[in-house]
């Protein structure tokens, strides 16, 4: 059993170190409006704190899965560029993390979108596992799975009998 927390500021990183926790999910929204809403700030403001944050993570010597939520669209603001979500992954292979977390939070991913953003970060991933969040929102869970493990995806976070979501997305199941 793994036990993992999921931090959202350098206080999380700390309060999971403290616990025993020793591995932390840094994660940061690709879209501005979800990211203040979730945590307070921005997509820039959240990727610049994720930088001291994985360097306080290491220091405690904690494993961190490095995650991005509404990776295929908000329902906020609408589609999410692949351009930003590649641009956020850089940064955090950049900084040395141990896994890379695409999430849907919003339960807009489909098999095209997958397929696409996966062939692009996989092998820019390279050693560096890459794992999905997903949502069955619009009934396309299963089907996302199928694509992603035909994609190179063997990892994939979610939750049992009902659970999850996001408390402020409407229908993020």
């Amino acid at each position: 059993v793994i036990y993992s927390g999921l931090v959202l500021n350098m206080k999380g990183v700390e309060r999971a170190a403290a616990a025993g926790i020793s591995h932390v999910e840094i994660s940061i929204s690709a879209s501005d409006t979800h990211g203040i809403k979730n945590a307070g700030m921005t997509t820039s403001q959240a990727l610049s704190q994720a930088k001291d944050m994985i360097r306080l993570a290491k220091g405690f010597h904690q494993t961190i899965r490095a995650g991005i939520q509404c990776s295929f669209g908000c329902n906020f603001e609408g589609e999410v560029e692949a351009a930003e979500i590649i641009r956020i992954i850089d940064d955090y292979l950049e900084h040395g993390v141990d896994i890379i977390c695409l999430s849907d939070t919003t339960g807009m991913a489909t098999p095209l979108q997958l397929e696409y953003l996966l062939g692009k970060i996989v092998p820019r991933a390279k050693h560096i596992p890459v794992m999905l969040h997903l949502h069955d929102t619009r009934g396309l869970g299963l089907v996302n799975v199928l694509t992603a493990l035909s994609n190179g995806v063997t990892f994939f976070d979610t939750s049992f009998g009902g659970m999850g979501g996001c408390p402020f997305v409407r229908g993020a199941s």
